[in-house]
């Protein structure tokens, strides 16, 4: 899903992989195997990509797709919030943020919120040193972030 998007943006900007490539500073590979869904889109080229092809992070993170706004009307948060809890291979700082059950009520956030933050962990290397404090702070740039993103 997001390296389809990440496709039809850069074909949309009359862009080929290797003008990609150089604005992130990777070879032209490494935009191929994303576009593919072979290997996820790096945390910290987010933005720039973003900025690249003129469209939010949410959007560009598909956060708005109908598959995953369908997620927001079900009760399904719990159990996002616990296979999070039960994924070892989540950072610490997740996993703490998923266990405090008080301040994931309080943060009401949503099963989308949660897989996304689960998407971003898997993708961002510095993710296993994030305390639970950033990935409150990376919820809230998500919803900024997504009152921006085209409808």
């Amino acid at each position: 899903m997001i390296g389809t998007r990440l496709r039809d943006l850069r074909e949309l900007r009359n862009l080929d992989q290797a003008q990609v490539a150089e604005h992130l500073g990777v070879h032209r590979s490494q935009v191929s195997r994303v576009e593919r869904g072979q290997t996820w889109v790096q945390l910290e080229h987010v933005d720039a990509l973003s900025r690249l092809y003129q469209v939010s992070p949410a959007y560009l993170l598909c956060l708005n797709h109908p598959m995953v706004q369908e997620e927001r009307g079900k009760n399904a948060t719990d159990n996002d919030r616990k296979a999070i809890i039960n994924d070892y291979n989540s950072p610490a700082g997740l996993r703490d943020l998923a266990s405090n059950e008080i301040l994931a009520e309080v943060l009401n956030i949503r099963p989308d919120e949660w897989k996304a933050l689960s998407y971003l962990a898997q993708g961002w290397t510095a993710a296993q040193t994030a305390t639970r404090d950033n990935w409150v702070l990376i919820l809230y740039a998500l919803r900024g972030a997504a009152d921006q993103a085209p409808r």
